[in-house]
């Protein structure tokens, strides 16, 4: 299937993956084994939308490449969604519809931060490349065609210099077993000699003529050996050398990543700051509030690239130090009578930033909906956030002790009629995890998710 595929014998390759999908679908009417099986599934039409990108038939590509992203980054097989974002967003591209081809290139590009290969990087631009030059920008499309055609000839002469290397040092341990070889020959035939020597008295000259040539060999030998060791000691000091210089790309990579999040999240506080500035010239109380709640959404993925270019690493932040930042900016916006408490059973645990915003999202509509709320005609309140991990799972608990919800909480929830229950709804999915709500002495929120 794989081979008609790589051919471009687009026909041949679609039967046997129908039959293929065929035999999945037959598999999950009855497997407990579920996701592994979704996952093949998603593999399977992947490679059918291939098949019919190949064709031409861009349209009937696109709901399985779809399915197939979804369910690659649901098993965390990153590449395959790469891969599939990258023949979606050319697919949009033939279809002339732009957005659509520019959301999937922004999705190859997150995933291709994550896994931060050299071929991986090769494909999204050359992906740009094609992109830019079917938006009309030109100049922006030659500049990424020419890093791809750098970044394509660094990893060449890398792959032809490890080759060349590995070549020369199988050479080198085949010309030591040789040499190996040749010594305990030369052993054996003095040995043969000297009792020829016992033996026959008439050949003591043979045999010291044999003796000179032994020791001149020998000699020859250990000059060759010294000159030999010398080239290994030059070639191993060249490998050194080039490992700093690869050392040192990753970190200009590394400040170029940071360099990148500092920017979000400079560009986002001046977003806040411009809903800031048109909110202070509005008179309408409930159109201020909802100036505010997107400032504060806004911040909450600010303050995760904040903390991601100032900590040790550019991809994952210390659930502790997270919450309790996203905390202080909350409270700052509004009422400082009401208290909150942080509680992490794990102050080390990690994020990794595609867990980071949505839950900093939702951390930051629970609270919201709490301050708004929760504590209508109280004097003040508390709101406790506790979050207990073991291994990759984790249980976060948001509870206050205010008023509640409205009886109907739970067909707001199913149906939501406020943009509030509707994010954390779309949030809860996007975290793939689970929401429990209890409504009794105040509220209480409990999501479950695994990282």
């Amino acid at each position: 299937m794989f081979f008609f595929n790589r051919l471009k014998y687009s026909d041949s390759a679609l039967v046997l993956f129908i039959k293929a999908d065929e035999l999945v679908t037959k598999k999950l009417s009855y497997t407990t084994n579920k996701p592994h099986y979704q996952f093949f599934k998603g593999l399977i039409e992947g490679n059918m939308a291939l098949a019919y990108a190949n064709k031409g038939e861009y349209k009937k590509a696109l709901p399985l490449l779809k399915k197939d992203i979804y369910y690659s980054k649901k098993v965390c097989d990153f590449e395959s969604a790469f891969n599939s974002c990258i023949v979606l967003s050319r697919c949009w591209i033939h279809l002339k519809e732009m957005k659509g081809a520019q959301n999937y290139a922004d999705s190859a590009l997150e995933l291709c931060n994550t896994l931060n290969r050299p071929k991986i990087t090769l494909k999204l631009l050359l992906l740009q490349a094609e992109l830019l030059d079917e938006q009309g920008q030109a100049n922006n499309s030659i500049n990424k065609y020419k890093a791809y055609l750098n970044l394509k000839d660094s990893i060449s002469d890398s792959e032809k210099e490890m080759q060349l290397i590995n070549q020369q040092v199988a050479l080198d341990i085949q010309k030591k077993d040789l040499e190996i070889l040749e010594k305990s020959t030369l052993l054996q035939n003095s040995k043969i000699n000297e009792e020829k020597q016992k033996a026959f008295r008439a050949y003591l000259i043979a045999g010291l003529v044999i003796l000179i040539i032994l020791i001149v060999f020998l000699f020859y030998t250990n000059n060759n050996s010294k000159k030999r060791e010398f080239e290994l000691s030059q070639k191993n000091l060249r490998i050194q050398q080039q490992n700093k210089q690869i050392e040192g790309s990753l970190k200009e990579k590394e400040t170029l990543l940071r360099e990148i999040h500092h920017r979000v999240k400079n560009n986002l506080q001046i977003i806040s700051s411009v809903i800031n500035l048109q909110a202070d010239k509005i008179s309408d109380a409930k159109l201020k509030d909802i100036l505010n709640e997107l400032k504060l959404r806004i911040s909450s993925i600010a303050l995760t690239h904040q903390m991601l270019y100032q900590k040790e690493s550019v991809s994952t932040v210390y659930i502790q130090d997270y919450l309790q930042n996203l905390v202080t900016q909350i409270i700052g916006s509004y009422d400082h009578r009401i208290k909150i408490n942080v509680i992490v059973d794990q102050k080390n645990f990690i994020l990794n930033i595609d867990t980071a915003i949505p839950l900093g999202l939702l951390v930051n509509e629970i609270l919201t909906n709490s301050f708004k709320h929760a504590f209508k005609g109280m004097q003040g309140g508390q709101i406790d956030i506790h979050v207990n991990t073991l291994g990759k799972n984790v249980d976060l608990t948001i509870k206050d002790n205010g008023i509640g919800l409205p009886s109907n909480y739970l067909e707001l929830m199913k149906k939501p009629t406020t943009l509030g229950f509707e994010l954390i709804s779309i949030l809860v999915e996007q975290l793939n995890g689970t929401l429990e709500i209890n409504n009794s002495n105040g509220t209480e929120y409990k999501l479950n998710f695994t990282i």
